[in-house]
């Protein structure tokens, strides 16, 4: 470089300057580059540049063709293996998605404080019956067993021993039987409750009393064949016992004895009818 173009300004260095006019020269020569290629553009006409467009969607093209060719002309393994590394890139990112999810809850979770409230993933389906922690359904609640009654204990419990053993329950059904049958009487109450209450209150009544007949009736017809064989065994050796048939008769037999005229007459009455609608119903024209 001459001395005529070196900067003589004191203080500033000669090598900066140096590179100022490099640079300047370098863009006023690119400057004069992209002049010269809009010049080259400008002159071009419509047919050339649909010429050149063509062509080159020709080429492309055949390129696509070229490539889907080779691409069909590979093995099948190559493309099993190309299967199996993409799916192992979408393991490796999915194990990398949870190693850092799983990083970040545990540093969240390092201060979670012990009455905060647990956390669930999102992405597992919520159940249709969900468990709420101390509200069980009373479909769920089994009643505790009575280990008195349970026959899983290697024997079977007899009856009429557990009867004896709760004999004295008894008098507490009668006491019950009483004191609603005195509050149905009260009139006082009667103005008070409604006809519902008065109703239920009368079917609990009706079936309190039933409950107390039908185990009295069996008491009653369990000593009546406890009697019974034990005046038939009386001079024997061996015991006998009464089929079920037997026992039917027996206590009918008690039955019929110890009722009074009039209900002896309704028997009979009922079991006449009985007698002439089988007669009836055996009768030719009856039959089909």
């Amino acid at each position: 470089m001459s001395y005529y173009f070196k900067n003589l300004q004191p203080g500033v260095d000669e090598s900066s300057s140096e590179d100022e006019l490099e640079q300047m020269l370098h863009g006023k020569q690119r400057a004069d580059d992209a002049s010269s290629e809009d010049d080259e553009l400008s002159s071009l006409t419509f047919g050339s540049l649909k010429k050149a467009e063509d062509a080159l969607q020709r080429e492309e093209a055949h390129e696509a063709v070229h490539n889907r060719a080779r691409a069909e002309a590979r093995p099948r393994g190559s493309a099993r293996s190309r299967q199996e590394a993409s799916d192992s890139e979408d393991s490796s990112d999915s194990e990398a998605g949870f190693f850092e999810e799983d990083d970040r809850r545990r540093a969240s979770g390092a201060r979670r404080h012990k009455h905060a409230p647990s956390e669930q993933s999102a992405k597992r389906p919520v159940s249709k019956v969900r468990q709420i922690p101390g509200l069980e359904s009373a479909r769920r609640e089994e009643p505790q067993p009575d280990i008195r009654f349970d026959k899983s204990l290697g024997r079977a419990e007899d009856l009429a021993k557990v009867r004896s053993n709760y004999r004295f329950l008894d008098d507490y059904r009668q006491q019950e039987i009483s004191e609603l049958s005195a509050l149905l009487a009260d009139k006082k109450f009667l103005r008070k409750a409604s006809e519902r209450e008065v109703q239920q209150l009368q079917q609990r009544l009706t079936s309190m009393r039933s409950r107390l007949q039908t185990v009295q009736n069996r008491d009653t017809e369990r000593q009546v064949l406890r009697d019974y064989e034990r005046s038939i065994n009386q001079g024997n050796k061996t015991k006998f016992h009464l089929k079920k048939s037997e026992q039917k008769k027996v206590v009918q037999k008690w039955k019929f004895d110890h009722m009074k005229a009039r209900q002896r007459d309704k028997v009979m009455e009922r079991k006449r009818k009985k007698l002439r609608g089988k007669e009836f119903r055996s009768f030719e024209f009856h039959r089909k």
